[in-house]
């Protein structure tokens, strides 16, 4: 991340340096305050995702310069950066890490956290702290198949990444024993591609395919695995428009509402366990930065 941080901050320095003195009598120390700041700002950011703290940090800087009269150079770069770094980042595109192994194996995790960029304009854009969309209508853009960030539904605070597996009226049936999947009566094809204690298929799951991975947890028992299973089936029932048993889970989607799920699909905490996220809990479709 710190790679696109610097190449973006030689980029802001370059134009400084060169437009940015021509046309608006910019210093040199201008200019790097702009790399500076661009290449902490950006960089440190997608660790932090504070868009709505660093939002209101720069209204009020903004407003202190503009009721104070301040005309610096230095004071107006201060402020015309961090709000276009704001804007862009809450608008069009975030970069976040992703920790954990829940969506290998497309999304690796072996060498560490893996990041990966997330358009936050394909859905709609979202307005700070209430996160409505500012284009188009609920559910504009999301389709079946997307891997997607999204605000956890039971932490807010906390982003996951999954893949979307149901939209608004799908009914989807997950099958405990096989861990198959149906959708609108379409049964996933499984073709293996890696044998081994943790298993590889091309999944063919309403006309696209993907890669999954089928693998019981080494972390715990097979008795532990079930237990949980069972604790699963229980809180499934809970579920609007959802019923659970030994056999099958089945849902209806409903308005509004999303089914997700991890590729690693014994390694994944997501709508199985929880249920669904909402249109405003998405945030836009995400892809790896570095392979």
């Amino acid at each position: 991340m710190y790679i696109i941080a610097l190449v973006a901050a030689l980029f802001i320095l370059a134009l400084n340096l060169t437009y940015g003195r021509t046309h608006f009598e910019y210093k040199w120390y201008d200019g790097v305050s702009y790399a500076g700041l661009l290449f902490l700002g950006f960089g440190l950011s997608g660790y932090t995702n504070l868009d709505s703290v660093f939002f209101t940090i720069t209204v009020f800087i903004g407003l202190t310069y503009f009721i104070k009269g301040h005309s610096q150079t230095f004071s107006k770069s201060i402020f015309f950066y961090i709000a276009g770094i704001m804007l862009f980042r809450a608008f069009l595109f975030e970069p976040y890490s992703v920790p954990t192994g829940s969506m290998e194996p497309t999304i690796s995790v072996e060498k560490g956290s893996k990041w990966i960029g997330v358009n936050k304009f394909a859905y709609g854009g979202r307005m700070f702290y209430t996160q409505k969309r500012i284009i188009g209508s609920p559910g504009d853009g999301i389709s079946r198949g997307d891997i997607v960030t999204f605000r956890f539904p039971l932490e807010p605070s906390t982003y996951y990444v999954k893949r979307v597996i149901g939209v608004p009226g799908d009914t989807i049936q997950y099958f405990h024993k096989t861990k198959r999947l149906s959708v609108n009566g379409d049964m996933a094809q499984w073709t293996l591609i890696k044998d081994g204690e943790s298993k590889e298929y091309n999944e063919t799951l309403s006309g696209l395919t993907h890669k999954i991975r089928i693998e019981m947890p080494k972390s715990i028992s097979r008795e532990q695995y079930l237990q949980m299973e069972n604790e699963a089936i229980m809180t499934q029932n809970t579920f609007p428009g959802c019923t659970s048993n030994s056999e099958v889970l089945t849902c209806k989607v409903p308005a509004g509402k999303y089914w997700v799920m991890g590729d690693n699909r014994d390694n994944s905490l997501d709508s199985r366990y929880w249920g669904y996220v909402s249109d405003d809990q998405m945030i836009g479709p995400s892809f790896v930065l570095f392979p």
